[in-house]
């Protein structure tokens, strides 16, 4: 079938498909080594992390399977979703079927040191542990609904990382890669305008070091977002203080400022740059 996901590991590539299985490549040889069946549609999402590789299916299931031995390890399940059900023995079915990672098909997985990010047409975002494979929290998605893609945005030189999410409405989202709460987001931080942003779902996400982000749509575009042209908000060195503890060693906080300053990196919520700081009359500070 149609290949539809891919991982990379150190010495396997995968790929999923339309046809429901992962297959098992030699980057080498370039031959298939193994073919792993447990999915019963089309496998969308690929992921490894650690020493696990992670599956996301139309099937609504996370598949975990062992890198080294190519084995089935388990399931991801939310355990909040039994919450929704009494001990009627007619809904014993219905609890069956909840007893999976979401309620409806994955659409995209992605990871940041020993946390894996999925999401869904359910309309969630959820965290796991990669170790435990317990989830630790969820956020809905509202209201753009859908999450189609989600990439880490990591920039050099700072100490701080993001969760970038594709939407079903052409936008990009800016989440915290704790609480999931959003940051930001194109339009309304002032990146860009209705005219530019995506008539269709965000597909493909590329964040680049630099701060810039690359996006790819089912309206057949590819752009390119540079944040960093938008209006700076201007930051005092000071709000670089609370980051001391945890800022590089050859950064200081008024070039952690300075970042903010330049658009490179949004500032933190919460924070007077979002508050008060030269907010022109006929906007808001979010919009500033």
């Amino acid at each position: 079938g149609a290949v539809k996901a891919i991982a990379i590991s150190k010495n396997k590539i995968f790929t999923g498909g339309a046809d429901g299985v992962i297959a098992v490549w030699n980057p080498k040889t370039l031959q298939s080594e193994k073919i792993l069946r447990k999915h019963t549609n089309v496998v969308c999402a690929l992921r490894v992390c650690g020493t696990f590789l992670f599956s996301g299916s139309h099937d609504t299931n996370v598949f975990v399977w062992h890198i080294n031995s190519l084995d089935f390890k388990n399931a991801l399940h939310d355990k909040s979703l039994d919450d929704q059900l009494d001990d009627d023995p007619r809904k014993k079915d219905l609890k069956k079927k909840l007893n999976k990672a979401h309620t409806d098909r994955i659409t995209d997985i992605t990871s940041y040191a020993n946390i894996v990010y999925t999401a869904a047409w359910d309309c969630y975002i959820k965290a796991w542990d990669s170790k435990k494979l317990i989830m630790l929290r969820k956020v809905f998605v509202y209201p753009v609904g859908i999450c189609w893609s989600m990439a880490i945005r990591s920039i050099k030189g700072y100490p701080e990382s993001y969760l970038v999410c594709g939407t079903g409405d052409g936008d990009i989202e800016v989440r915290n890669l704790r609480n999931l709460k959003k940051i930001a987001n194109m339009y309304d931080c002032g990146w860009t305008n209705k005219r530019l942003v995506h008539k269709s779902w965000v597909k493909c996400l590329l964040p680049l070091q630099d701060g810039r982000i690359v996006s790819a749509s089912e309206d057949w575009s590819v752009k390119v977002w540079d944040h960093r042209g938008a209006p700076p908000v201007p930051v005092p060195p000071s709000v670089g203080q609370q980051y001391r503890g945890n800022l590089p060693k050859n950064m200081t906080a008024a070039q952690y400022a300075q970042m903010v300053r330049s658009g490179r990196i949004p500032p933190p919520a919460g924070t007077a740059p979002y508050q008060q700081y030269n907010v022109p009359n006929g906007q808001t500070a979010v919009q500033r």
